[in-house]
């Protein structure tokens, strides 16, 4: 009796450990599923964004969307995990502060280049450098004094002050890191586009798409999908009907009336994250009248942020009256003044514009671009200021921007919060700040930014950029005017769209699924 009891207890005892089993790998199959159906992830993604990839050149663009790209096919030297806010290793596997000006780094060994070269302490010196003669990535590394290599896979980097934000700095993909060897052997052109990333580039068709196919050499491991399409639609509503019809598997800014109706959609699956991007105005100092004050401070009296707000986002923004976004933790919310349509004729009449005068305002392609000019155009209007406005395609508005002639203000939007505090602030009114399209140049705030970036300690930090945006404030040159939420549609079957960096968005680890 005992034996028959010891084998019925050991039989028992088996199918446990087998149901156990059975149901652990159920388990398993359900997470790599979604929601526990047979489903085979698709070759090839197609999405959409809001605006167009528009250069292979990483180290020339403030486009978020295009170094969105740059995630996919290059490496920086480190990375930020936005879940944690931490910095992680990326080419670099480890490195140390050494000083306040100086750090360390030990770098990944075997990686290779989409070109078959590998990747070496040489390449960072390189891309480095190289950086600091294109005007887009210069400031970013404007503290940087030297690099000094330690054989193949380890090197210093040594600054000429103080820059606390240097490790946000680098994580930037414009900072991403190039192959000495491939702009030896290859030239510009070619060498430009051979990284170290999951995705190589495949095809690009300027306006209209732009093909990613697999690394298979990728030295984190293969992406799960082939190949990644960026297909540019530029009307919202058009983008929307894309991802319900199947022809796309995601798309970026839906239409903001549509909201609820995607929400009601079984087929559809809304995302929205946390925005970085600050909506803009800038006035063009290099152009008469805007290099006067009191014409600046006449136009700040006349707008009403709440009503582009409303009118532009359909209240899916918050007014904002600082150049930095809210979210970064180095954020101190100023005063700023109401709409008073009484107070700007005054101070048009003080500079000489009593009846008013015509300006030209530009703007990128992107429909909210354009939404906000034209309510700006009608509030403008009602202090006698005629608004020409002019949409620019992206690159156009861009490269209009920077050069400083042709316009008086300028609408756009700014994400450079992703970095650090000092990068978004010093890029746009810094005196030789890449995107300072006010062509704005004071030696007090250029010397009350480069004085914040050297402190160490937190609070006494906050309290330097406070002070620099109530200075941005007085001088008007830079009109903040909400921050929006990233909005994404996708089909139920994609997964893995994880919050962006900032603006900077992750396609390396998409999955859609299909029947």
């Amino acid at each position: 009796m005992k034996k028959l009891s010891y084998l019925f207890s050991v039989i028992t005892l088996m199918v446990t450990i087998v149901i156990i089993g059975v149901l652990f790998t159920s388990t398993e199959a359900l997470a790599a599923q979604p929601e526990g159906q047979n489903k085979t992830p698709k070759d090839k993604i197609v999405f959409s964004t809001r605006l167009d990839f528009t250069t292979m050149d990483v180290t020339n663009t403030p486009s978020t969307i295009t170094k969105s790209v740059y995630h996919s096919v290059y490496n920086t030297l480190v990375e930020k995990d936005v879940a944690t806010n931490e910095i992680i290793p990326a080419l670099a596997e480890s490195w140390t502060m050494d000083s306040p000006t100086e750090y360390s780094f030990i770098l990944r060994q075997g990686v290779k280049f989409h070109d078959g070269s590998d990747f070496t302490s040489a390449d960072v010196k390189f891309t480095y450098e190289r950086a600091l003669e294109h005007n887009s990535s210069k400031s970013k590394l404007a503290s940087l004094a030297s690099i000094e290599l330690d054989g193949d896979y380890a090197l210093k980097i040594v600054l000429k002050q103080p820059n606390m934000d240097f490790l946000d700095i680098i994580t930037d993909p414009t900072l991403s890191i190039l192959s000495k060897n491939a702009f030896e052997a290859l030239g510009d052109e070619k060498g430009i586009q051979q990284g170290t990333g999951p995705y190589k580039y495949k095809e690009w068709d300027q306006g209209s798409y732009l093909d990613l196919e697999a690394n298979d050499e990728y030295w984190g491991g293969k992406p799960a999908t082939n190949e990644l399409r960026l297909q540019y639609i530029s009307e919202s509503s058009s983008r929307l009907i894309a991802v319900k019809t199947g022809e796309m598997d995601f798309i970026q800014d839906p239409p903001l009336s549509e909201l609820a109706n995607i929400k009601a959609d079984s087929s559809l699956k809304l995302l929205t994250y946390p925005s970085a991007s600050v909506e803009l105005l800038f006035f063009n100092t290099k152009q008469p009248p805007m290099d006067n004050p009191d014409v600046r401070r006449a136009i700040e009296y006349a707008l009403n942020r709440q009503d582009i707000v409303d009118g532009v986002f359909l209240g899916n923004a918050i007014p904002n009256n600082n150049i930095m976004h809210s979210s970064n933790a180095y954020y101190s919310e100023i005063e700023s003044v109401d709409q008073d349509i009484e107070k700007a004729k005054e101070l048009l009449a003080k500079a000489g514009y009593a009846d008013g005068f015509e300006l030209t305002l530009i703007s990128n392609s992107s429909p909210d671009s354009q939404a906000i000019c034209t309510i700006v155009q009608a509030q403008l209007d009602e202090i006698g200021i005629t608004v020409k406005y002019e949409p620019l395609e992206n690159a156009t508005h861009t490269t209009v921007a920077k050069s400083g002639e042709g316009y008086h203000m300028d609408s756009c939007q700014w994400s450079g919060y992703a970095f650090g505090p000092d990068l978004g602030i010093r890029e746009l009114i810094y005196s030789s700040g890449s995107n300072n399209y006010a062509h704005y140049s004071d030696a007090k705030m250029d010397q009350m930014i480069d004085d914040a970036i050297k402190i160490e300690d937190k609070s006494e930090r906050i309290a330097a950029y406070k002070a620099i945006e109530e200075y941005s404030e007085d001088v008007m040159v830079v009109y903040p005017i909400c921050v929006k939420n990233y909005t994404f549609v996708s089909g139920i079957n994609v997964e893995d769209i994880p919050q962006p960096n900032g603006p900077i968005m992750n396609y390396r680890n998409l999955v859609s699924y299909s029947e």
